[in-house]
């Protein structure tokens, strides 16, 4: 299934790709803040064994998942969003082709 995703969202879609391959070939994306997101998603849990009580340890929890999947959904966006436009500079490649041929 083809989803038409308008030419102005395109454009936008593709300036905001532009801009994430630039950030992620830097050496601060590599070197520093992918990592720093990544540890976050999955070593920074809440010990039970430290836990005081159930209600503390809970209320730790539950604000390290916001920040892992907070985290998480940077990762994504900038995942994503380089990985989406890549598939609509293929499809038009692949149109452009065609229409040629």
């Amino acid at each position: 299934m083809e989803v038409d995703i308008g030419q102005g969202n395109k454009e936008k879609l593709l300036e905001e790709a532009r801009k994430l391959e630039m950030l992620v070939e830097t050496p601060g994306w590599r070197d520093v803040l992918k990592p720093w997101l990544e540890s976050r998603c999955h070593h920074a849990w809440e010990d039970p064994q430290n836990a005081e009580d159930l209600e503390k340890f809970f209320y730790r929890y539950t604000v390290q998942w916001a920040k892992a999947e907070s985290a998480n959904q940077v990762l994504q966006k900038v995942e994503g969003t380089i990985a989406h436009a890549a598939v609509v500079i293929e499809r038009d490649k692949e149109k452009a082709g065609k229409e040629r041929g």
